[in-house]
């Protein structure tokens, strides 16, 4: 059986996985944050100086901030540990954070193992937002520390299948290993569209015994993590209004590659360095899903929301293109972004007909059909 039931009892148990994070440093080159077992009082009274401020964590059963306590004293700490019912816990040294970053990695029954590009991923209340990938803060080196840490720990653990290993990347560029998923991840969902080879692929070719194939990225990628209470508002059940921003976001796609002229919404304001284009469309996202969230009958609010989305991603590229700048000197960073583009048009248009669209008046089109967007 595959993983097997000693790999996945480490992955469920704080305590075992910090343990195992620490016998695994000579080969990764990496430690886990500074942590003390609290399973008393005693414990708490004999906490170091040094491990405060800190979050209190569940040993088991905790996941997307569950189970998950911020503190600053002991008093803190005191408290926290009875709310939780004097269940064992762990308490983590807080870091000075620049982001988080996750490696996706398949290992066969063979000891042969393959990486998926870097995740940069953005956390809300402890549950995943966002993962863009490649990640716009993610050095080459540090890239290839933690793809080498990676490896090192899974061939450690004996491990078969597809795990992600979660890091914290500090202030001053240290790599901090945080924690294992034995499985498919929600970090790596964007391979599916992003990958000429997707993690659940791979999770099939590890069970069967099959030749690992190494992933490669074609397409710039930008998850946004979408739950299920989408599907509720007040109390009731409904859909999102997916026909209309799909038929919208369609028409940014085709615009923004076909008529640059157009202005879809006014400009962002002109910045001495324009930020990174990921940050950009993160900022715009924000109004598209507080729409969402709200009634369907807002449709207004989610029209404007992606209006702006588009503003974003044609004004970080306006600010990328340099004046004579020709096609085959671009670079593969704008090459990829173009080729994100055309993929976005090509996969959304078969949706544009679906959608009914309110514009303002001097913007007012038809939605785009297939043909059109071709």
């Amino acid at each position: 059986v595959a993983p097997s039931a000693s790999c996945v009892s480490i992955a469920q148990d704080r305590i075992a996985e910090k343990r195992f994070f620490v016998e695994c440093a000579p080969s990764s080159g990496v430690m886990p944050a500074p942590h003390k077992t609290i399973a008393s009082h005693a414990d708490i009274d004999a906490i170091g100086d040094e491990l405060l401020p800190g979050i209190l964590k569940t040993v088991r059963m905790g996941y997307d901030g569950k189970g998950q306590v911020r503190v600053r004293t002991r008093d803190d700490v005191r408290a926290a540990f009875d709310a939780m019912k004097g269940v064992t816990c762990l308490l983590e040294k807080m870091l000075p954070l620049a982001y988080e970053v996750s490696v996706l990695t398949a290992r066969g029954h063979d000891g042969t193992s393959v990486v998926y590009p870097i995740a940069e991923n953005v956390h809300r209340d402890g549950i995943l937002f966002t993962t863009t990938v490649p990640g716009p803060n993610v050095s080459a080196a540090c890239a290839r520390q933690a793809q080498d840490a990676a490896r090192a720990i899974v061939a450690q653990l004996g491990y078969v299948g597809v795990l992600c290993i979660e890091f914290f990347v500090l202030a001053d560029g240290t790599l901090v290993v945080n924690e294992m998923a034995p499985r498919p991840h929600n970090s790596g969902h964007w391979s599916m569209d992003a990958c000429d080879v997707s993690q659940f692929h791979l999770q099939v070719r590890t069970l069967a015994g099959l030749p690992l194939v190494p992933p490669r990225q074609h397409s710039a990628a930008v998850m946004l993590n979408l739950l299920g209470d989408l599907w509720f508002a007040q109390g009731s059940e409904r859909t999102p209004p997916w026909a209309q921003v799909l038929g919208l976001l369609e028409r940014v796609a085709v615009q923004t590659r076909t008529e640059p002229s157009v202005a879809l919404a006014p400009a962002l304001p002109a910045q001495p360095e324009p930020p990174a284009l990921p940050a950009l469309i993160h900022s715009a996202i924000e109004p598209l899903i507080a729409a969402i969230r709200s009634s369907h009958d807002q449709q207004n609010q989610i029209n404007a929301a992606m209006l702006h989305l588009a503003s974003a991603i044609r004004s970080g590229m306006a600010a990328r293109q340099l004046p004579g700048k020709k096609p085959h000197s671009r670079t593969p960073e704008e090459l990829r972004l173009d080729e994100a583009l055309e993929r976005l048009n090509a996969g959304l248009s078969a949706n544009a007909a679906l959608a009914s669209v309110h514009v303002e008046p001097d913007l007012q089109h038809q939605p785009a059909t297939p043909t059109d967007a071709a």
